[in-house]
């Protein structure tokens, strides 16, 4: 028994010095729809590729590229206050409604949508971008 304890540890430290400073233990974010001009909808996954635990908001910031800049699109919505606990190697979707949020479709061009995730004791900010058709 305890050299197989002995041999999950050291697998376990194995693949943490591989992959701790790459992209395998992190939390993200992607728009798993085409977003066009006439989109209702942000479809969101956010990932948990970490060991612990992860939890965040339905909050979020949406930004327009226009030209070399990011600038903050105005939100007319509201959020609900409600917290989603995302467990390790998970996945949680959220469905962003853009007339209620933003008052009118989004017109073409490249955006970052980013939210703050809580993943143990660190606050860490995710974003991605994606384009309106």
């Amino acid at each position: 028994m305890k050299s197989i304890l002995s041999g999950i540890i050291a697998f376990i430290l194995g693949i943490t010095s591989v992959f701790s400073g790459g992209q395998l233990f992190k939390v993200s974010i992607a728009v798993v729809n085409e977003v066009t001009e006439q989109s209702e909808t942000i479809n969101l996954e956010i990932t948990n590729k970490t060991l612990l635990t992860a939890s965040f908001g339905e909050y979020f910031t949406l930004e327009k590229k226009n030209g070399e800049e990011w600038e903050q699109v105005e939100i007319i919505g509201y959020f609900f206050d409600i917290a989603t606990i995302l467990r390790p190697f998970h996945t949680s979707k959220q469905t962003i409604d853009i007339k209620k949020m933003f008052g009118d479709y989004l017109s073409k061009g490249e955006y970052r949508i980013s939210k703050e995730i809580d993943i143990g004791n660190n606050r860490e900010t995710v974003s991605t971008v994606f384009s309106v058709k």
